[in-house]
């Protein structure tokens, strides 16, 4: 598997979390310093997954 199918794949995997857990996310989060807060955690999270992506891919 080349480098460019793993990330479009990886890509695919974060964008279905994302449609899964959004209608949850948008109803919990109705008050904007919740919502900035946790926006700001999926940042960092998604922030981590693509470095982690990125440091393996300059191992192989």
């Amino acid at each position: 598997m080349d480098s460019l199918s793993f990330e479009v794949l990886s890509l695919v995997y974060l964008i279905g979390l994302l449609v899964l857990i959004l209608p949850r996310f948008i109803d919990e989060n109705s008050k904007l310093k919740t919502l900035l807060r946790n926006i700001s955690y999926w940042v960092v999270i998604v922030l981590i997954l693509i470095s982690v992506i990125y440091f393996f891919s300059l191992l192989s």
